[in-house]
């Protein structure tokens, strides 16, 4: 089977939970097909990135392009000038006509089978290619994750544009899922929500995956007063989880542990939330590391305090890899086969939350025996071998059905002759 993979960023480094999520299938997927992969990149791939891809990819390609900088004059007289458009921003912003045109010259000069439009942001670029087998990859249902930050927003000029951005996305998912062969879904809610709101009328579940031999337990490291948030903290929910602790979590459980220390993982955190760390010296903003485990193996507890999201978040199954105890938000656990009080710990409400951390931090024998059953979890079912193994499985339906009708499409033309 030959796969064009496409995508809205270059995969390397793998510094998302999407990209981890799409690296490590697609790189499986490699090792059973023929796979080439397509993107668009903001700044052009590291040669080494590119060697990479190409040890296990049959073409990479890459078509740079100049989004407007976030947060400059410029990026918000685009949000402005977006108030206009029937779509959201960011479909507007990754719809590329040199993208299409791309995938049409791969259907015509290098005899692919099917396409695989990772994320919708994609789908404008491909929704036009008609009668030709295509599947969306779908991390999260991406019109939950806008209504979610409009249900939680308080500032009333914020609220009024997600509200427009929310309904904006629920036409567009709406309409470009049914555009696809196929819609792969990474959580059975997310597949039952799709089906039942959206009108689509197939889903296949790819459940998550982590890689067993990266994420190893060093229960050895632990250090006591050590807890710690992993995530891109240039994504919006992760922002607002570390936001919300700092303010309604992290006092109620410093006021009984006073020794406690906060650490927040992850690449390019806005200004504000560096400042977290200049308030109060028991909090600590790494910014993008090179690995995130040894920052994981010290902490006796690991938090996921997201009130924001869709999909299931990778973090989690990379956590019960490494032996953690966590605690969670019942939204920060969506989508994922756990079991509140065997794998994982599940509070909504600051103070509810705060006290699960406190238990743990003090009751090493709880948190060892919730670390127990999570990496059982995770090393028995989710290798991403597994996985990979799933959405093979996945694309080869679709191409089969395909070829199916295309036979019963030709049967016809010449009974008729």
């Amino acid at each position: 089977m030959k796969i064009l993979w496409i995508k809205s960023d270059f995969l390397v480094p793998a510094d998302t939970g999407g990209k981890i999520r799409s690296y490590n299938i697609l790189k499986m997927l490699a090792g059973m097909h023929e796979v080439s992969y397509l993107c668009l990149a903001e700044e052009e791939p590291s040669q080494d990135g590119l060697d990479h891809l190409k040890s296990f990819c049959k073409d990479v390609e890459f078509i740079g392009f100049s989004p407007d900088k976030k947060f400059s004059p410029e990026f918000y007289l685009s949000l402005l000038k977006n108030l206009f458009s029937k779509h959201p921003y960011v479909i507007n912003k990754y719809k590329d006509d040199r993208v299409e045109d791309t995938i049409r010259e791969y259907i015509r000069q290098k005899n692919t089978d099917i396409i695989v439009c990772d994320f919708l942001e994609m789908t404008p670029n491909c929704i036009n290619i008609e009668n030709f087998p295509k599947v969306l990859f779908q991390h999260n249902v991406e019109t939950e994750i806008w209504r979610r930050h409009f249900e939680v927003n308080e500032n009333p000029l914020k609220k009024g544009y997600l509200y427009l951005e929310y309904q904006k996305f629920f036409k567009y998912e709406k309409k470009a899922c049914s555009k696809f062969d196929d819609v792969l879904v990474v959580s059975e809610s997310d597949g039952r929500l799709l089906e039942n709101q959206y009108d689509v009328s197939h889903t296949t579940l790819i459940p998550t995956g982590v890689d067993i031999e990266y994420f190893k337990p060093a229960p050895e490291k632990i250090k006591p007063e050590n807890i710690v948030f992993v995530g891109s903290m240039d994504w919006l929910p992760n922002q607002d989880a570390v936001d919300y602790f700092v303010k309604s979590i992290y006092p109620k459980i410093k006021a009984k542990r006073p020794d406690v220390r906060f650490y927040i993982v992850g690449r390019r955190p806005p200004e504000y939330i560096r400042m977290l760390s200049e308030r109060d010296n028991s909090i600590t903003v790494t910014g993008t590391v090179d690995d995130i485990r040894p920052y994981v193996d010290e902490a006796s507890v690991y938090v996921v305090p997201i009130r924001i999201g869709g999909g299931t978040r990778i973090k989690i199954f990379e956590a019960m890899a490494q032996k953690k105890a966590i605690v969670s938000t019942a939204v920060g656990a969506e989508g994922l086969p756990l079991t509140d009080g065997k794998h994982i710990i599940i509070k909504d409400e600051p103070d509810d939350f705060a006290e699960a951390v406190l238990e743990l931090m003090e009751n090493r024998d709880e948190a060892f025996r919730l670390g127990e059953n999570g990496y059982k979890l995770v090393t028995e079912k989710y290798s991403w071998e597994k996985v990979a193994q799933r959405f093979s499985d996945a694309l080869e339906d679709v191409l089969n059905k395909s070829r199916g009708r295309a036979a019963v499409g030709d049967s016809l033309g010449e009974s008729q002759s």
